[in-house]
């Protein structure tokens, strides 16, 4: 598949997870389907579409989880982030003693930067 097309593919599936009306999505998602039926060279993404997320649209469309007000991986992910950039400077971790002490410092770090922000107002001072 070229890129462009690639492309196309991608934006319109993050467009269907954007949608948050269930019918709308059920019609944007099947007209989606057969316009890359139609093209010879969009075809097997098609099936592999149909194969993994055609059968659990529930899991990944917004309009059936309408309810949860955010999207369940943006802590996960920032969370993410945080350990493998700032306390694993960007490497690939193998060792689970290297993955621990990581996650250590980080629960260290990320407690005592609450402690802080809960005893920031209660400092009083006296005026002479």
């Amino acid at each position: 598949m070229n890129p462009g097309k690639r492309t196309w593919v991608y934006k319109t599936l993050k467009y269907l997870q954007m949608l948050l009306d269930i019918d709308e999505f059920k019609k944007h998602f099947a007209a989606f389907l057969y316009i890359l039926e139609l093209d010879e060279g969009t075809k097997k993404i098609r099936e592999y579409i149909i194969n993994y997320y055609g059968q659990n649209t529930q899991q990944w469309a917004y309009c059936y989880r309408a309810k949860c007000q955010i999207n369940t991986n943006m802590h996960v992910e920032s969370l993410h982030k945080v350990l493998k950039y700032h306390y694993l400077d960007g490497k690939k971790i193998k060792r689970l003693d290297k993955s621990l002490h990581a996650l250590q410092k980080y629960i260290r770090d990320t407690t005592v930067e609450r402690i802080r922000k809960l005893t920031i107002g209660k400092r009083h001072t006296t005026k002479i």
